[in-house]
């Protein structure tokens, strides 16, 4: 299973000082992402260029996003084990009900 024979593309990422802070906003502006009101201007600013630095990998609207297969996820499982059981609920009916 590991490790995976394809790996993902290589690319060189642009440093911090080589973008001007217009251009990140520019961009950001262009999306549809949206960051949330309890950030300050400084976390703003950096949310914005890490997007920015990395909007290869972040996708600026649901329907974009595209199946993956470089990683494979696997639950092994022991012949004979027992399951665990949850003592308590973890789900209340109300919560239950709202799902």
């Amino acid at each position: 299973m590991f490790p995976t024979t394809r790996r993902p593309i290589q690319r060189e990422i642009q440093g911090i000082e080589l973008v001007a802070e217009d251009e990140v906003e520019s961009w950001f502006s262009s999306t549809a992402l949206r960051l949330g009101k309890h950030l300050d201007k400084c976390q703003r600013a950096k949310a914005k260029r890490l997007l920015y630095t990395w909007q290869d990998v972040f996708e600026t609207d649901l329907l974009r996003i595209r199946k993956k297969d470089l990683i494979e996820h696997a639950i092994v499982l022991n012949p004979g084990a027992v399951p665990y059981h949850a003592r308590i609920p973890l789900y209340t009916e109300e919560e239950i009900a709202f799902c």
